[in-house]
């Protein structure tokens, strides 16, 4: 597992990785680049377009998920704000990673 912690800094990794992710996990506020542009590239780039995204952000709106899903991404998660919920979000996360 990697953490990037800035958007600019996801495509130039993805290109030097040897094995790519089972998934992305992406927060729509990363600085530095969006996390809507961050996923607009992966699913222009026919080098990373087939890698699984989790958007999960702290975003609620149902126009934010709708933009996203049309965007490419396999999910949309509003961060949760209880154990239990971290621990569905994990498993939703597992999920595609493993469906990918």
């Amino acid at each position: 597992m990697k953490v990037l912690a800035e958007g600019n800094t996801v495509l130039p990794h993805l290109e030097l990785c040897k094995n790519f992710p089972s998934v992305i996990v992406l927060d729509l506020n990363i600085p530095k680049l969006h996390g809507r542009e961050v996923l607009q590239q992966l699913k222009s780039s026919a080098s990373f377009r087939d890698i699984p995204v989790a958007v999960l952000t702290t975003a609620s709106s149902q126009k934010e998920r709708e933009n996203c899903l049309q965007a490419g991404a396999d999910i949309f998660i509003t961060k949760p704000s209880t154990v239990e919920g971290f621990i569905r979000t994990v498993n939703q996360i597992v999920d595609i990673a493993v469906e990918g």
